[in-house]
């Protein structure tokens, strides 16, 4: 459940909202709200997936990398 405006609207209602919410804009609207989707999609996928990255750059490969873009772009604070 979510709290949407004071009132609990569990996922499948929001998701028929967002379905009857998506017939009212112009046509020429429809890709840029595809696009937010998307990018809201893609934003909650990277969130999930960051746990499985952490501990895979050993100190030495850190290391190496933060030394190689100090000297590119210089000393990082």
């Amino acid at each position: 459940m979510i709290n949407q405006g004071g009132f609990e609207m569990s996922t499948k209602e929001i998701y028929e909202e967002i379905l009857e919410l998506l017939k009212t804009p112009p046509p020429e609207k429809m890709s840029e709200a595809r696009d937010f989707i998307e990018f809201l999609s893609q934003k909650s996928r990277k969130e999930k997936d960051f746990p499985k990255l952490c501990g895979i750059l050993s100190n030495e490969d850190a290391e190496a990398m933060m030394k190689a873009i100090e000297e590119v772009y210089g000393k990082i604070k």
